[in-house]
């Protein structure tokens, strides 16, 4: 298992000296011996001013140049630059930013696809950690004051998820399933310890009918706290 994040912050979130995670954040080095690619990522990293987040290409880079070089059966890839533009009302970067994360994510499919040892096994599972608050002054934030922004997306493919576009059957499900449904994934419906949800059950190619009972992720909220499903 492996973790790349660019927000700095991450091996505090996750522990890293309890847990034992390995932990790429920020501008931290690859650090990996006879690997050109792996060298030359360090040198440029190595360049740029010291801030908490770190560029999400360069994120993207080193993960996938340790994916190429260790084969991890388990990825955390975490970009930053969306919230970062968010914050400071750089609509505009914003939505580069979002469209960049969008092709490495392509290129971290194909690269996925193009390599035996993941090939047709492999899932991808794209979510965000928060959304954003749907007020004109306050979608540059997040938190309990920002209505809206609890809400949030979740994008799966993989070999075993029947493709169906955006699912919009009315229902809902939680951030706090993702780690059964990761352990259900990985062949492990229990996983380890206590999950906190149940798993999310995709759409199967083999078993169609197998939705998850909440499909459309988090449908509106109405002023008064009221759920209704999209027409």
């Amino acid at each position: 298992m492996a973790v790349f994040t660019s927000w700095s912050v991450f091996p505090y979130i996750l522990n890293e000296s309890r847990s034992g995670l390995p932990v790429n954040s920020g501008y931290e080095k690859l650090n990996e011996e006879n690997d050109r690619e792996a060298g030359l990522i360090d040198s440029v990293q190595e360049n740029m001013p010291d801030t908490h987040t770190r560029h999400d290409q360069l994120t993207y880079l080193s993960a996938r140049e340790y994916i190429r070089q260790h084969h991890p059966s388990v990825v955390f890839l975490g970009l930053g630059e969306t919230d970062e533009c968010a914050h400071a009302g750089r609509y505009d970067l914003y939505l580069q930013h979002v469209a960049d994360a969008d092709r490495m994510i392509a290129e971290l499919w194909y690269t996925i696809q193009t390599d035996p040892y993941y090939k047709d096994s492999t899932t991808l599972l794209i979510t965000t950690d928060h959304g954003r608050g749907w007020k004109p002054g306050k979608w540059t934030t997040h938190g309990f004051w920002a209505q809206g922004s609890g809400d949030i997306w979740l994008a799966v493919m993989g070999p075993d998820i029947l493709p169906q576009g955006e699912l919009k059957t009315p229902g809902q499900v939680y951030q706090k399933q993702l780690a059964a449904t990761i352990a259900r994934l990985m062949g492990d419906p229990a996983g380890a310890g206590h999950p906190p949800g149940k798993p999310i059950r995709f759409p199967s190619a083999d078993k169609p009918s197998m939705l998850a009972s909440t499909t459309q992720l988090f449908p509106p909220i109405t002023p008064a706290g009221k759920l209704y499903p999209e027409k």
